[in-house]
């Protein structure tokens, strides 16, 4: 159960941080697939995750930093 500290960091925050709940091996496990799945998304030729208009102000290469809908990218995820 939590507690209304953590609830109220959640609303404030949009994250909470719960010591554990996976183990190390768990979450290396989860680290790797999330790395796994933006290189499967980078790789892939008809998937532009990019954000073209900041490369346009920047000047420089974007890459792929989060992914909506990663249930359907990842089955571990």
């Amino acid at each position: 159960m939590l507690t209304q500290e953590q609830l109220e960091f959640y609303r404030e925050n949009g994250y909470l941080h719960v010591k554990g709940l996976f183990t190390k091996e768990e979450a290396a496990t989860y680290r790797q697939e999330a790395h796994d799945l933006i290189d499967r998304l980078q790789k892939t030729k008809d998937v532009e995750a990019t954000w073209g208009s900041a490369a346009e102000v920047t000047m420089t290469k974007t890459s792929l930093l989060h992914c909506h809908d990663v249930q359907f990218q990842s089955a571990l995820l």
